[in-house]
């Protein structure tokens, strides 16, 4: 089902221009089903209640008969609101598509010229530092990811409002306060003012620790002193890596400790340089000397990646790394400037990908943050997965997933315990290649329905569009009208997520929609 848009295009005659003020069709300023266009932008706006209200004056407008459409006479709704803001006193007036947007907003709140164009209602929008662009297929191909308020453009063309939110919508105006936000530093960013910096919401950072030529960043000093006396949490540092044999690599963790010189936080391994891609295990072997000489010291350790790097390089390894902190970037939306306040789109979250839970995901690097000077990069923050076993195993947080996994051990079976630990009873066994369903992780364990397993052993279980030439996917383990919300196609791959009892799976598709599909046409791989 199409959600409502508010929409302004054509006078009574067919024209831009010329007619009589008012809506003598009730077509030319009124609330229609969204329709596909070459959109080029999709403006999202983050804070809940000024879209709301720029969607509800939408309404209201729209219903309005009063209200029609001439590009000569664009302003005439304008001058009549910002007189009175009850729009049951309006007389016959006019507007065209981006003047009517411009309204609606201003009548929530925003300083916005009411007389911008479709040529530069994206920018003024923008400059209000309300507003979130996006510009891929994803929110442009159909209306799953609208968000009431929401606004579709196409340049020097045509403009509508969302009414409603699609189907995959997320709020994006989450309190920043309610979010462990942490921006990752450099001498690129030059001199920061952390203070302002906290002001804006952001309580932890990570600094650049050193260079390719091993000397220390030269704003490192400057940036761990700042963040101590802003208040700033400084969660670690990270070292960039272009280490290809294991002594460079101890060598460069042997540095970052002098740099560090007893000051404790976690140290990330950056690993994503072009000359390490060829590495194969010499690479873990890389990761795993560097681990060493870090943990022997006393530290806590770390890799960072990206998802495409990680699952290319390292996750036919995963089992053999000596690390469960992994801080992984994807930048969903491109390189789209990004306010702290905007909460990441979870249906991106790269840990369903690489198949494990994460430290922190780095969901754009080109975030917008008072203190910071041009674009800087901003991670959400789930927080360590290495921590100190307790006396108890029991005692351990669990956190609870929606995956299936695949028994993946060398030999022929995988043991289950009682508890979250290797010397705990063991309860029976998973043949190897067993799918199973995982119902919450903690420190290296999964929790299924008949107890635990070692993580270690486990790879997200995936599975293909088989027997079919298309496949419906929807959002209801089951068939009905209107509840279609994807087209997959034969040979498709998708990560299942739940099986349900009628034999339909819960999955996520490589573009990371979710939904159910008939498990008579899924081969498991």
């Amino acid at each position: 089902m199409a959600i409502r848009i508010g929409h302004s295009s054509i006078d009574e005659n067919g024209r831009a221009s010329g007619g009589k003020a008012g809506d003598s069709t009730k077509k030319e300023v009124c609330i229609r089903t969204w329709y596909s266009k070459p959109w080029q932008y999709y403006l999202e706006c983050i804070d809940n209640n000024i879209s709301n209200i720029a969607a509800t004056y939408m309404e209201i407008i729209c219903n309005n008969d009063n209200v029609g459409y001439d590009q000569s006479q664009r302003l005439t709704l304008y001058n009549q609101l910002k007189i009175h803001k009850d729009v049951s006193k309006l007389t016959p007036c006019e507007c065209d598509c981006s003047s009517l947007i411009a309204c609606c907003y201003i009548m929530a709140g925003l300083n916005i010229n009411p007389s911008c164009t479709t040529r530069n209602i994206r920018s003024a929008l923008l400059a209000t530092g309300k507003f979130v662009e996006y510009s891929d297929s994803i929110h442009l191909k159909d209306d799953s990811y609208a968000k009431r308020g929401g606004i579709y453009l196409k340049e020097g063309s045509h403009v509508v409002m969302s009414l409603d939110d699609g189907i995959n919508s997320t709020s994006s105006s989450t309190a920043v306060s309610n979010t462990k936000y942490c921006v990752d530093v450099s001498s690129y960013q030059g001199n920061i003012n952390w203070n302002a910096v906290k002001s804006s919401g952001i309580s932890n950072a990570i600094l650049k620790v050193i260079r390719k030529d091993l000397n220390p960043d030269k704003k490192f000093e400057q940036n761990w002193n700042g963040c101590k006396s802003a208040g700033v949490n400084v969660l670690g540092v990270y070292n960039y890596s272009y280490a290809t044999t294991t002594a460079k690599a101890k060598g460069d963790a042997e540095k970052v400790l002098s740099i560090l010189n007893g000051r404790k936080c976690t140290i990330w391994l950056d690993i994503e340089d072009k000359c390490q891609q060829g590495l194969g295990k010499t690479l873990i072997d890389i990761i795993n000397t560097y681990s060493n000489v870090i943990v022997s010291s006393g530290y806590d350790f770390g890799v960072y990646t990206g998802m495409s790097f990680y699952n290319s390089y390292l996750k036919p390894y995963a089992s053999q790394i000596k690390c469960n902190n992994f801080w992984i970037a994807r930048y969903y939306n491109g390189y789209n400037k990004m306010n702290v306040g905007i909460m990441p789109n979870e249906n991106y979250n790269p840990k369903t990908s690489i198949g494990r839970d994460i430290y922190g995901w780095q969901y754009t690097s080109s975030g917008v943050v008072t203190g910071i000077s041009g674009n800087v990069d901003i991670s959400v923050i789930y927080g360590s997965t290495t921590a100190a076993p307790s006396s108890s195993a029991t005692n351990n947080t669990e956190s609870p997933v929606e995956m299936m996994g695949k028994v993946n051990t060398s030999s022929s079976n995988l043991n289950i315990r009682k508890e979250p630990t290797a010397n705990s009873a063991k309860v029976g066994v998973y043949p190897k290649g067993t799918i199973v369903q995982l119902l919450a992780h903690t420190t290296g364990w999964y929790r299924t329905d008949k107890g635990y397993v070692s993580d270690n052993y486990i790879i997200a279980a995936t599975g293909k569009v088989s027997n079919c030439s298309k496949l419906n996917m929807r959002n209801k383990p089951h068939v009905a009208n209107g509840n279609i919300i994807s087209v997959l196609n034969a040979g498709d791959k998708v990560a299942l997520l739940k099986k349900e009892s009628n034999g339909w799976y819960k999955v996520k598709t490589s573009d990371n929609k979710v939904g159910y599909i008939s498990g008579s046409y899924v081969s498991i791989l």
